[in-house]
């Protein structure tokens, strides 16, 4: 199969059926991520490197900065390199030989920190990133704990699972950043509402409400601080393994397999042959086994390190013992998932009318027990904010990049429980966001159309929808073609602006050629956004109206 770049061939992997033991009528399946060129991340890099220059955040030419250790660094020297950009990545000497040498080979410059900070490896590499950010402006920091971009990028491997087998029953991934497992649950969840998600942790990671001990020796899984991509509520049941446990199952992986994998697919594996096991005829189950073996050689694989390490000594489990969410444990267990108070969600609005009604919707949402937020570029434009105890965001609302890096900075994706608007300026911009988090919500091109009524009435016209006659005009010297085809009386309006605002009926051409007029001198709505520059002019029609707002 012919590729244009290296960056077209990130995705469409294998998925192979697995011979383990099950009830008749119960398929198991390994997603092969391993198989994308340096593994399950440059899905990530692709994304969010491809999303930040769709939206502004990556300038052409702009350095690419990134803190990791792994297949992290790989994808976005791959992605980072095919774009053209330079890309610096800041990792610690724990790096294994094999990814520093590819990172080098592919062009970026690597920062190795020289030692520890007070708050360990991660944070010296952070304050490392922090300076070639001041010394770099408009270098573009990925971050992928924290970037909706992560989860988004699995959109695709969900769409590949569906085109492979039709449906799927139950999804079991690892958890480190909670991009892969939630972002692919989430997307299947759309179509597959009965979906059963199985998160894998190890012992020793405080993800799901365990002691965080930092001596683990597992990579790629697992975390010592709660990413905000995690979304754990969008899991059922969670798995832990130890160290023991989840290096014996990646050996075993290859040795039943033959799939040489890291220890983040090896515990995958072994959480697999549990579900196979006690999972219900006709149940197909589909495991995400994220990374290779090639930087395990010295540990997962070499006998040396077990036994520097003593991991024989951990105690191993062939079944994973059920307990309850929260209790501590040490080896191969499994809890049906507790998810956080709902109480703590918030709902994000993104300004609002400035009528009543744009403030009792803030009060509508604490009623429903949720946590009111307005984002806003000027607070004072509300009368009787201040009296629905909302929380106020200042942030500037005209910018997408500046609102999602807003939002990325401040919320958990498990905190949000949705983000909205009551005004129709901003109805395409909540739309963008909902679909970044993947939150309930319209997709942003049907959004975009309806608030431009000039394109919705093109796209029903070619659609066959019955409607009034209608002329698009972006010129005054239109407008008597333009009345000759729709007839007297007319209505003439601007495409894409609020309400009634510059909508008026005409009785004759030289009205309507003045409003025409009137509406093309006008380059920017109240809000300060850039108009369409066009005007519509309608056939008078008397009926309801129904607005966009009003649908969601």
């Amino acid at each position: 199969m012919l590729y244009e770049s290296m960056t077209t061939v990130i995705g469409s992997t294998p998925l192979v059926r697995l011979r383990l033991d099950a009830p008749p009528g119960v398929e198991v399946f390994a997603k092969l991520e391993l198989q994308n060129p340096f593994g399950m991340k440059d899905r990530v890099a692709r994304n969010a490197l491809l999303e930040a220059k769709r939206v502004g955040a990556l300038k052409p030419g702009a350095p690419i900065v990134e803190s990791s250790s792994g297949t992290m660094a790989l994808g976005v020297a791959l992605v980072g390199r095919s774009l053209g950009h330079p890309v610096h990545i800041v990792t610690d000497p724990r790096i294994d030989p094999m990814t520093l040498a590819k990172l080098r080979a592919l062009g970026c410059e690597v920062h190795v920190v020289s030692g520890m900070s007070a708050h360990g490896w991660q944070s010296a590499r952070l304050e490392t990133l922090a300076t070639l950010l001041r010394e770099s402006p408009g270098a573009f920091w990925p971050r992928q704990y924290s970037n909706p971009d992560n989860p988004g990028a699995y959109r695709g491997l969900a769409r590949e699972l569906i085109d492979d087998l039709g449906t799927v029953d139950v999804l079991v991934g690892s958890v480190g950043s909670g991009g892969s497992l939630t972002g692919t649950a989430r997307a299947l969840r759309e179509t597959l509402p009965h979906l059963h998600v199985m998160g894998v942790d190890c012992v020793g990671s405080m993800l799901f409400n365990q002691p965080d001990d930092p001596k683990r020796l597992q990579s790629g899984l697992g975390n010592s601080l709660l990413p905000h991509n995690l979304d754990r509520r969008a899991i059922d049941e969670i798995h832990w393994l130890n160290d023991h446990e989840a290096f014996a199952a990646t050996r075993a992986l290859a040795a039943e397999q033959q799939i040489f994998g890291g220890n983040t697919s090896g515990s995958v594996y072994r959480v697999l042959t549990d579900m196979a096991a006690r999972a219900e005829p006709g149940t197909k189950i589909v495991g995400i086994l994220p990374d290779r073996g090639d930087r395990y050689t010295g540990t997962v694989y070499s006998d040396e390190y077990w036994t520097e390490h003593r991991l024989a000594a951990l105690e191993i489990a062939t079944t994973p013992e059920p307990v309850d969410y929260g209790t501590t444990v040490h080896k191969w267990s499994r809890a049906v998932m507790k998810a956080p108070d709902d109480s703590t969600q918030t709902l994000l609005f993104v300004e609002s009318n400035t009528t009543g009604s744009g403030m009792a919707a803030l009060g509508v949402a604490r009623d429903l027990g949720l946590r009111p937020l307005l984002l806003t570029d000027n607070p004072d434009r509300y009368l009787g904010l201040a009296s629905t105890s909302a929380e106020v965001l200042v942030c500037d609302t005209g910018s997408l990049p500046a609102l999602r890096e807003t939002v990325q900075e401040r919320f958990r994706r498990e905190d949000l429980a949705g983000i909205a608007t009551t005004s129709e300026f901003y109805a395409a911009t909540a739309a963008e966001l909902t679909g970044w988090l993947g939150l309930p919500g319209n997709p942003v091109e049907a959004i975009t159309v309806c608030r431009d009524k000039a394109a919705l009435r093109r796209l029903l016209a070619t659609a066959g929808v019955g409607q009034s006659r209608f002329a698009v005009v972006d010129a005054v010297s239109q407008v008597a073609d333009a009345v000759a085809a729709v007839g007297l009386p007319c209505v003439v309006k601007p495409a894409d602006d609020s309400g009634s605002h510059n909508v008026l009926l005409c009785t004759d051409a030289e009205q309507a050629t003045a409003q025409v007029e009137a509406v093309l001198a006008v380059t920017e709505n109240v809000r300060g956004q850039r108009m369409a520059g066009v005007a519509l002019v309608e056939e008078y029609l008397d009926g309801p109206e129904y607005s966009v707002e009003m649908f969601s």
